[in-house]
């Protein structure tokens, strides 16, 4: 994927994004740090969190969160994209 379409992604993720103020508290990873993040992403009913965090990323899924690198999303953006030629 080229660079100027991954700058098009995120500018359209940042003008659909919601920011959300986590009220759930959650014990989910050894990191403590990361608890919130992923309280973030299940008050928000997110489809993906994506990052590059190892502790976030051993997950693979959560509350019905898939947990993502940042090239996996922007893959599966790319194969999902109309006329892709990935799909």
């Amino acid at each position: 994927m080229t660079l100027e379409r991954r700058e098009q992604y995120v500018t359209v993720l940042r003008s659909l994004a919601t920011l959300i103020d986590a009220q759930t508290s959650l014990e989910a990873v050894s990191d403590a740090a990361d608890n919130p993040v992923l309280a973030a992403a299940v008050d928000g009913q997110a489809d993906f969190l994506v990052t590059g965090d190892p502790h976030l990323l051993a997950l693979k899924e959560y509350a019905g969160c898939q947990v993502v690198t940042p090239n996996l999303f922007l893959q599966l953006l790319d194969e999902a994209a109309p006329g892709s030629s990935a799909k």
